[in-house]
């Protein structure tokens, strides 16, 4: 196309939530070129949030955005990607929270359209529905079709830590998605609360210690893992051990092995679970 001009505005708006808008004000210079628009100057502000950026962004061919996003209130831009349908389904689905400061530095690549991101981020605080985990840090791909983190860590602040390699495709019914992760000593009441699980504190406490190795996702999870209780409370009573072995098909969660140890006692144990409702068979002997 032949679209040519310049292009240099300060502005003052708003974003489109209506009922906890937030002021954003910025400075744009864009010079466009037969349909490509070369962003000189991109400088963004919003409540304790600074995006800058530069590169190009094309009507018909493929777009280079670099941009650089630093948050002292990462809580607001949630709000934000909130009026955007892509960002949008995952916040709906894995309701994240993330809290304080936050670092974005990536790029926007492709056309328009079907833009993709790839940017290192850091969050300070970090959780998934009612649990607050710990500070983030990955590399970060979004597009149309799904998210990839890679070299995914968070960390708690008494050294707890799940390291990831997670991908999730946007379609519910898609089987492309997997998750590898490996935990040292994760509470276990918060990693049932992200996960969405019912809560067992009442009958087991502790910290988790493990892996888990997950393919088919989100509709047909496939894999395994194995964990490690430590410091682990047990229907009230201290546990020496606990380790199980774990097998994932579809819906269902097979425990090939469990092993609990609260002395004089021991208990070895197997059985099956239900991943939609929870419920839980088992069959053991003391």
């Amino acid at each position: 196309r032949s679209l040519n001009g310049r292009i240099a505005a300060h502005f003052d708006g708003r974003s489109d939530e209506a009922s906890e808008a937030i002021p954003i004000t910025g400075d744009v210079e864009v010079k466009a070129v037969n349909g490509v628009f070369n962003i000189d100057q991109l400088k963004l502000a919003a409540s304790g949030s600074t995006l800058i950026g530069g590169g190009s962004l094309s009507v018909d061919g493929d777009s280079d955005l670099r941009l650089s996003l630093n948050s002292t209130s990462a809580e607001r831009l949630l709000q934000i990607a909130r009026s955007f349908e892509t960002a949008r389904s995952y916040i709906e689905r894995y309701e994240p929270q993330i809290i304080g400061d936050f670092k974005f530095e990536g790029r926007v690549t492709g056309p328009i359209e079907k833009a993709a991101v790839e940017a290192d981020v850091r969050a300070g605080m970090f959780g998934l529905r009612d649990a607050i985990l710990g500070s983030l840090a990955g590399h970060v791909f979004i597009s149309p079709s799904g998210a990839r983190v890679e070299k995914g860590s968070i960390t708690a602040s008494n050294g707890e830590s799940i390291k990831f390699d997670f991908a999730a495709p946007l379609d519910q019914n898609a089987n492309t998605g997997r998750l590898d992760a490996t935990l040292d000593r994760m509470n276990l009441e918060m990693i049932l609360a992200a996960s969405g699980s019912p809560s067992a504190n009442q009958f087991i406490t502790g910290a988790v210690s493990g892996e888990v190795h997950l393919t088919g996702l989100p509709a047909k999870p496939l894999g395994s893992g194995w964990l490690n209780l430590a410091n682990g409370k047990i229907a009230d009573r201290d546990a020496q051990l606990a380790t199980t072995s774990v097998k994932f098909e579809g819906k269902s969660a097979t425990i090939e092995l469990l092993e609990i140890r609260t002395p004089p006692q021991r208990l070895s144990a197997s059985g099956s679970m239900n991943l939609d409702d929870y419920s839980f068979k088992a069959a053991g002997k003391a």
